[in-house]
């Protein structure tokens, strides 16, 4: 009896672990994609600011150092890439 009692209380026991551990890594995910999202919006504002519309005319453009780890291109209306290293 005393076997049954702590079986029930241990597989209790794991499913609310389970119950909180798998609602807390989703928002811990989404914390962390929501903090890259974050950081590739600052650098691609970062660099709309500088870039002037004139460099369709073949002015050259300085775009900002891109974000760790990451890259940043200009593209024209055509999808060409005009400087940086985009994907």
């Amino acid at each position: 009896m005393r076997q049954r009692v702590v079986r029930v209380a241990l597989t209790a026991a794991l499913v609310a672990v389970v119950l909180l551990a798998v609602p807390l890594a989703l928002a811990i995910r989404s914390s962390l994609y929501a903090d890259q999202r974050d950081t590739l919006e600052r650098a691609a504002l970062s660099g709309a600011i500088r870039v002037n519309p004139d460099y369709t005319t073949g002015d050259p453009v300085e775009l900002p150092a891109p974000p760790a780890g990451g890259r940043l291109g200009l593209y024209d209306p055509q999808l060409r890439l005009r400087a940086g290293s985009g994907p």
